[in-house]
């Protein structure tokens, strides 16, 4: 839930808040930072970042934690920090990763959104196992059964919160597949007609005594000169929009240069591959007929 906290200062800070007992803290495998060596029931955990924000010490700690009595809870100090962890959507502008975590005994909360079991064994079996006993339970306690708002492995919320980016990702790669096909074909069409403009001053130049192998080392070294020129200019444009592009997300994905590489790598390639195949005819082309058609 969101909430927020004052400092001595009066300063108000913004931050998520997670309601939970010691074993429901344990199964969300927090990195820890810093443990200050005291009970963690009725205790409060903060985040590396809100920790820093708030100047967290010895003098300090009960007072944030006399702030925080919610929902029957009842923290008497800070207990430890943990690693920052994101608590937005990665389309937020602005990365907030004030979060804070108070543990309570169960049995003292007023009320609770959910319950999270570790489980073990088959998947899909311990699934049906779970259901038939909240099912049992849910007409016991009201008559009939009432289905739970959400529920489901955490893995399976997840990937459900993010079909839609992994849809529009799938669209995204069939576009990309097909602009590499035009890309690919239009440089065929391009090497075909430099190799073809080319052919006649190839020709002429084997009359006087050079080869197939000079000529094509001539033709292709040319023509990926122009290549690695278009090349240069795409990564800089690339590197520009991506960052310009990412920046837009409060998290967001680091050191991508690789991926800018490896796409100039397969295009170079295909451009060679394309100008070689066409100019290796045109080189080898007998120059009478070359001459004559001219």
């Amino acid at each position: 839930m969101g909430t927020s906290v004052k400092t001595p200062d009066g300063e108000t800070v913004n931050m998520q808040l997670i309601l939970c007992d010691e074993t429901y803290f344990n199964m969300l495998g927090f990195q820890v930072v810093e443990d200050f060596g005291v009970p963690k029931t009725n205790s409060v955990w903060m985040s590396k970042a809100l920790a820093n924000k708030l100047s967290v010490n010895d003098t300090t700690a009960s007072y944030y934690a006399r702030r925080m009595h919610i929902n029957g809870s009842n923290p008497e100090t800070v207990g430890g920090i943990y690693e920052d962890v994101p608590t937005r959507s990665a389309s937020a502008s602005e990365p907030n990763q004030f979060s804070a975590i108070i543990i309570a005994k169960a049995e003292d909360l007023i009320w609770g959104n959910g319950v999270m079991v570790d489980v073990s064994g088959d998947y899909k079996e311990t699934e049906k196992a779970i259901m038939e006993a909240y099912r049992d339970y849910s007409e016991q306690q009201n008559g009939t059964f009432v289905e739970a708002a959400q529920n489901g492995y955490v893995q399976d919320l997840n990937n459900l919160l993010l079909r839609p980016a992994k849809m529009a990702m799938r669209l995204l790669e069939l576009f990309m597949v097909l602009s590499v096909l035009i890309s690919l074909l239009g440089l065929i069409a391009m090497s075909t007609y430099y190799s073809g403009e080319s052919t006649k001053s190839i020709a002429i130049r084997k009359v006087f005594g050079s080869n197939v192998r000079r000529e094509l080392w001539r033709t292709v070294k040319d023509y990926m000169v122009l290549v690695g020129i278009a090349a240069l200019i795409g990564v800089l444009v690339a590197v520009w929009v991506c960052g310009k592009y990412l920046d837009r997300f409060a998290y967001r994905i680091a050191h991508y240069g690789w991926i800018i590489v490896v796409a100039v790598v397969v295009a170079v390639l295909m451009a060679f591959g394309s100008v070689l195949w066409q100019t290796l005819r045109a080189a080898r082309t007998n120059p009478a007929e070359a001459l004559k058609k001219e």
